[in-house]
């Protein structure tokens, strides 16, 4: 079975991972440079252009490799390693191994015991020098190991190996497995090769000396760097003849490779082996699901049109645990593009989130689908051992007030309507001359703006456009002797443009959403007027002003439909250099706003 479809609509939007090309420059003094240039193993080969790849750390590279069920665990921490060395004394170890992640499960206790087997001390040695070796080779820590390969370019085992345990059984009966960390257990370690070792970085030190075991040699100078990151064990003890009965030398017993093998599921019914086909068995999962696991999953919740993952709180839970699954991997789909950098277009790799990948026995289960702040979903599934079952829903909005057209919105928003604003007293204002304006002219014209709403949370910017006519009278305070009338009656008009940024708070209510706030603003007001006296000796109020203002804004969404409604608003516009420059203005038009989870209502769909 293939992943989703690539063409879903509703995908994540794009990731751009852009790949860059190294280049180490040449010099006049070659000899010299090219030494630093080829730091780490590398060449100028090495440094050529690659196609971009997407690796999400710990997934994509953890298919089924032949090494994958023998493990070296060198990497460890020697706490985790020290861990897994006290349990084995107390009986078998289970082990939960999904892709490139192993748990010990410390509270799953197994009967049986493990007996050691010494051997004449043997010297092993493993370079890993891509990535392709360090998840064949150590596929349980390679994630942590993947930056310092790339930085040394090489990373060396050196193992002196003198024994192994071995267990004495594997199959367990269904009351053995019955408590809640057995069930969790994919495989029991089988069997642990035992003695010292050294994991280093950095290409191998080359002596003219004779080199140990653990690259300590004697006699020449070394043409590399070494940097010791793991050891465990001496040498030297290994070499010692014998040891406890039943156990490896002192100082040589350091756990190096463990061998695990699955654990066979003893809870599985025989009548759904039965049925199961002559192709498919019921308690095995294919190798090739491993990467991606065998149950996917793909779904929205209320109006986020991406698909969830566990980085956005998406929770799994089979048959009714207390506990979600732990996710494998966010499976993706890739398309190639081209991105320019300085002047320069680089390849780059577009990526959406297809679904969400999990491994699962095989065999009939309940579940239950969880994503913050949306209802869960339920589903029954026959999730199977050959092919992925995919699973896509759709996820209601879970809080009351979030629903209906207004509740959970896309976010971005239009509004297309009128306003009427007064017209603030410092636009008469002249000096040396008393105006007196008849009435309160106010403005009329159209409003245009863009929002953003989301849930509790709103912003948007406001632009208006409109004219306003005035008539009154001035009064030249002090005229001129001989040059005409100081008094005059005036009429006029008004051109005027506003654009304001306001951010709020935002309260739904189903199919109304109540919101307020404050922002920033500005104006310009052009006034253009005449004097009914033409040989007065004044000045009508001709003037082209600005100012700005904090708006003091409440506005009210009403929609009937998922997309479409009426926003009513007003604002109190205050001018704080001048008191006399405020003013109130009232909107109201039509609003478009998108809102896919009005509509979306919880549904299930289970494929094959």
């Amino acid at each position: 079975m293939s992943l989703l479809p690539a063409t879903r609509a509703r995908a994540l939007p794009a990731i751009f991972v852009a790949s860059f090309f190294p280049l180490c420059a040449l010099f006049a003094l070659a000899p010299l440079a090219l030494p630093g240039c080829m730091m780490g193993g590398q060449n100028a080969a090495s440094k050529l252009a690659t196609a971009p790849t997407y690796d999400p750390p710990n997934q994509a590279k953890c298919g089924v490799k032949k090494s994958s069920d023998h493990p070296l665990i060198v990497e460890w921490p020697s706490a985790d390693r020290a861990t897994l060395e006290a349990k084995a004394q107390s009986g078998l170890v289970a082990v939960r191994y999904v892709g490139c992640e192993m748990e010990v499960l410390h509270r799953c206790r197994l009967p049986g015991k493990y007996a050691y087997t010494s051997i004449t001390p043997k010297h092993d040695a493993v370079t890993i020098r891509n990535a392709d070796d360090l998840f064949a080779n150590m596929p349980v820590g390679a994630g942590k190991l993947e930056g310092k390969l790339e930085q040394s370019g090489q990373l060396n085992v050196s193992m002196t190996i003198v024994g192994r345990y071995e267990a004495d059984h594997t199959s367990f009966s269904p009351s053995e497995l019955a408590d809640d960390d057995c069930e969790r257990a994919t495989h029991v370690v089988s069997g642990m090769t035992t003695g010292a070792f050294e994991l280093s970085a950095g290409a191998a030190a080359t002596v003219g000396g004779e080199a140990s075991a653990f690259g300590m040699g004697a006699g020449g100078k070394s043409t590399s760097a070494h940097e010791t990151l793991e050891r465990d064990g001496h040498e030297d003890k290994c070499e010692a003849a014998g040891g406890r009965s039943g156990q490896p030398p002192d100082g040589c017993g350091a756990v190096l490779r463990l061998e695990v093998v699955p654990i066979e599921p003893p809870k599985r019914a025989r009548a759904a082996a039965a049925t199961a086909g002559p192709e498919e068995d019921p308690d095995t999962i294919a190798p090739n699901l491993y990467p991606e696991g065998n149950l996917r999953v793909a779904v929205h919740c209320a109006e986020r049109e991406w698909i969830q993952t566990p980085e956005t709180g998406l929770e799994v839970l089979v048959d009714g645990k207390a506990a979600g699954e732990k996710a494998l991997k966010t499976n993706i789909v890739s398309t190639m593009g081209v991105q320019t950098v300085n002047n320069t277009q680089v390849p780059v790799v577009l990526q959406n989130a297809t679904d969400v990948g999990y491994l699962v026995h095989p065999g009939d289960h309940h579940l239950s689908i969880r994503v913050p702040d949306c209802a869960p979903i339920e589903a029954d599934v026959k999730v199977s051992g050959t092919h992925a079952v995919n699973v896509e829903g759709d996820m209601e909005v879970s809080r009351d007030m979030l629903k209906g057209p207004v509740g959970a919105p896309w976010g971005g928003a239009w509004l297309l309507g009128a306003y009427y604003s007064g017209v603030p007293n410092t636009v008469f204002t002249k000096t040396g001359e008393t105006v007196t304006v008849n009435g309160s002219p106010a403005a009329i014209g159209g409003t245009l703006g863009f929002t953003y709403e989301h849930r509790y949370f709103t912003m948007g910017v406001l632009y208006d456009v409109g004219s306003a006519s005035y008539s009154g009278h001035v009064h030249n305070d002090k005229p001129t002797s001989g040059t005409g009338s100081p008094d005059a009656d005036f009429t006029g008009s008004q051109f005027q443009m506003l654009v304001e940024l306001r951010a709020g708070a935002r309260l739904p209510l189903r199919y109304v959403a109540l919101m307020g706030g404050s922002g920033i603003g500005g104006a310009m007001w052009i006034a253009s007027a005449t004097v009914a006296n033409s040989g007065a000796n004044v000045t009508p109020p001709n003037s082209l002003s600005g100012t700005w203002h904090l708006p003091l804004w409440a506005a009210v969404d009403l929609k009937p439909f998922c997309d479409w409604g009426l926003q009513v608003g007003g604002a109190y516009n205050f001018d704080p250099t001048d008191s006399a420059g405020s003013y109130a203005m009232l909107n109201a038009g039509l609003i478009w706003q998108p809102n896919p989870s009005c509509s979306r209502t919880a549904a299930v769909q289970v494929s094959p």
